[in-house]
């Protein structure tokens, strides 16, 4: 068992992450990133090659760490994930509220998503709004009397066959998960600290088939929706316009910034222009052609996620906001190669934050050890934990 170190795995669409922390320094941390193709689809599940790229990876931090490992925790996202809100009331005929009020809403919601919803799991369930006689807190007011409670609560869940399927696989290499955790949430939950002179964040994660806007005001998460487009999607345009394989699109999409790509001189851009019958165009053109069939497809995606923002922002009158641009597909976004601050005049500005697979990682560590004012913790599956609601005392400290 690792005794002194945090295991984390990141299982992405073509990567796969790793990383060790350690629970006795903050700076000896480790971390290794394998290319992986996977799909985790509810009904076209493929993760065939993710257990030799997992093996890899187990070995390899086991020699790092000097340690066995028997425990991990694993970061993941769909676009099969489901995010339920709910809305529940409690009468309260003057009394002061106390945090039995709060358990008892929180149960009897996850009851209710739980009779309804047999082929899902519960990831996190967030209270992302209190209420008390119709007035809005961001925060539980313990010992406040009330006529009426209300709680807005947001359960992000994920089909329980992926997540079977990767349990067994971990089985087989002899690691038990303790905990599932959305990776879009954990992510953002991590980065928002990172932009805290902004009020308004809206994170945007481009990933490889689906795209998550995530929003947060004063530091408290208030939405989290999923677009079923991502990078991906480029791909395929590019492949399907240009008559090549995904290989060398994805190729010309990842070089995007690279200017040396669109080289007059490379073999690319001949074998390119042949395939399409078109050798009279000249290097701008084609260039021109590329960015084309880029820009067509982000501006959809850019579009959707926009139009979602649009709704959170329906009850709010004239508040600026930052975008965060996260994700491997959003890599596209870098050097300002593309601007979005046209397309809404209440948008402050955008920025691409780079990440890499020690970051990914430890914002796993981060959502499960750092101080989170609207989480209510699910229990994990080992029989030595506490009970379902000990984390949720964090919301009155």
């Amino acid at each position: 068992m690792s005794k002194n170190y945090n295991i984390f795995f990141d299982l992405g669409s073509t990567k796969i992450r790793a990383a060790a922390f350690s629970k006795n320094s903050n700076d000896e941390q480790i971390s290794f990133e394998k290319k992986c193709t996977s799909s985790f689809k509810k009904d076209n599940l493929d993760i065939k090659n993710l257990n030799k790229s997992l093996e890899i990876l187990i070995l390899d931090l086991e020699k790092k760490t000097n340690e066995y490992i028997e425990r991990a925790n694993i970061l993941i996202d769909s676009v099969d994930s489901i995010n339920l809100t709910l809305s529940i009331s409690k009468k309260g005929d003057s009394k002061k509220l106390s945090m039995s009020d709060i358990e008892l809403l929180a149960h009897n919601a996850k009851q209710e998503i739980i009779k309804y919803n047999k082929d899902i799991e519960i990831l996190h369930i967030l209270i992302t709004n209190f209420k008390i006689d119709g007035k809005d807190y961001s925060s539980i007011q313990i010992d406040k009397e009330y006529q009426l409670l209300s709680v807005d609560i947001l359960f992000i869940c994920f089909p329980k066959n992926i997540l079977d399927e990767i349990s067994h696989l971990f089985k087989k290499n002899h690691i038990f998960i303790e905990n599932f955790i959305g990776s879009s949430y954990a992510k953002t939950f991590s980065y928002k600290d990172k932009f805290t002179t902004f009020q308004n964040l809206v994170f945007i994660e481009l990933g490889y088939e689906k795209t998550s806007i995530v929003s947060y005001k004063n530091e408290y998460l208030e939405s989290l929706n999923i677009i079923p487009i991502g990078g991906n999607h480029i791909t395929k345009d590019i492949s399907k316009i240009l008559k090549i394989s995904d290989e060398e699109s994805e190729k010309i999409k990842k070089e995007f910034n690279n200017q040396e790509l669109f080289s007059e001189n490379l073999n690319i851009q001949k074998k390119l222009l042949n395939n399409l019958k078109q050798n009279n165009l000249d290097h701008e053109e084609f260039s021109l052609m590329i960015k084309e069939i880029i820009f067509a497809r982000i501006d959809e995606i850019l579009n959707l996620s926009l139009k979602l923002i649009d709704s959170i922002k329906m009850n709010k009158l004239n508040e600026k906001y930052k975008i965060i641009l996260i994700g491997s597909g959003a890599k596209i976004f870098e050097n300002n190669s593309i601007s979005i601050t046209q397309k809404d005049n209440l948008l402050d500005e955008f920025e691409f934050f780079r990440e890499n697979p020690e970051i990914i990682c430890k914002t796993g560590e981060n959502l499960l050890f750092k101080k989170n004012l609207q989480e209510v913790f699910i229990v994990p599956k080992q029989e030595d934990v506490p009970g379902f609601f000990v984390r949720f005392f964090n919301l009155f400290k």
